[in-house]
């Protein structure tokens, strides 16, 4: 696992010099202007990312429900917030770690059955974007095959596990029901139709983020995008799949590789340069507004110590 990293890692490094190579000439011909930004689509931009976290966060919230747990939905979605930012620490276990204390210190919620939940909507979030990225993609005939082919193996490796019956398998062969011998009985609830659930408000927060995407586009200075179905289906075929690249990736915060992907799905329609100062302001904004949510809902709950809940 760790070698594999490590080759990720410098597969990603070595697509970054690339880029920056090929760029070289062409940032003399048209450097970059970060100050025209207009700020009120970087506003907007960072309205529809926050507002699109809110469906993912509600169904992390109704997994937990279904498991027989009773958070509110405001602690919930606080921990939600909040536990995202644990995507930054190498070895993404921070954002377990996160949202199990925060949720259980909001209400009363087994740690085991809370870090389950976390995985179901993880595994759902990347699956609703491998395929809507895979769908877009099918649809705009300018995207290469290989892209397509990226898009249909990150939804296998993120749909298969997300399967209600190879989960429930999946947590047997963790041993996890050693400790908590009540775990088989709450994973009753992994239904189909909670996965549906699950999709249908993925796809909805999905096509949110792609907005706030095509938002940033639009704060650049000459850049004129139009609110349509085909710029808003490369906006966010381009998120979906650089989300979940750098999810399957491993690396903090998907750095590197989750840039690269929107550079090379936006450059056919907005050129090397603008491409690169859209990845790079997207991701300013989308760290900023975690941040800045985050700070406004720590101290929004009353909190208590947590105490661990039998099942």
């Amino acid at each position: 696992m760790l070698m594999a990293r490590w080759a990720i890692a410098g597969i990603v490094l070595l697509g970054i010099v690339g880029t920056f190579w090929k760029m070289s000439d062409q940032w003399a011909q048209q450097p970059l202007d970060v100050g025209r930004l207009d700020w009120r689509w970087l506003l907007l931009s960072a309205l529809l990312y926050g507002v699109g976290m809110l469906p993912l966060g509600y169904f992390w919230w109704i997994t937990m429900r279904a498991f027989g747990q009773r958070p509110s939905v405001a602690a919930a979605l606080r921990a939600y917030y909040i536990g995202n930012l644990g995507k930054y620490v190498p070895g993404k276990v921070m954002v377990l770690v996160l949202r199990t204390e925060l949720v259980r210190r909001g209400a009363e919620v087994n740690r085991t059955l809370a870090a389950v939940s976390i995985l179901v909507e993880t595994l759902t979030m990347m699956a609703s974007g491998s395929f809507l990225a895979g769908l877009l993609l099918l649809l705009d005939k300018t995207s290469g095959d290989w892209l397509r082919w990226l898009s249909l193996a990150c939804l296998l490796v993120t749909f298969i596990p997300s399967i209600p019956i190879v989960f429930r398998r999946v947590i047997w062969l963790m041993q996890v029901h050693r400790a908590e011998s009540g775990v088989q009985v709450a994973l009753r609830g992994l239904s189909t139709r909670l996965i549906i659930q699950g999709w249908l408000l993925g796809i909805a927060g999905w096509l949110f983020m792609g907005a706030s995407l095509w938002a940033t586009v639009c704060a650049i200075p000459g850049t004129e995008v139009a609110l349509n179905w085909r710029s808003l289906g490369n906006m966010t075929s381009a998120n979906c799949l650089a989300v979940v690249a750098g999810f399957v990736s491993m690396l903090p915060g998907g750095f590197g590789a989750r840039d690269l992907v929107v550079h090379w799905l936006l450059t056919p329609n907005l050129g090397e340069v603008t491409a690169f100062l859209a990845m790079l302001v997207h991701r300013v904004i989308t760290l900023v507004t975690e941040v800045v949510i985050s700070a406004i809902l720590y101290p929004a709950i009353r909190t208590r110590p947590p105490a661990d809940i039998p099942l």
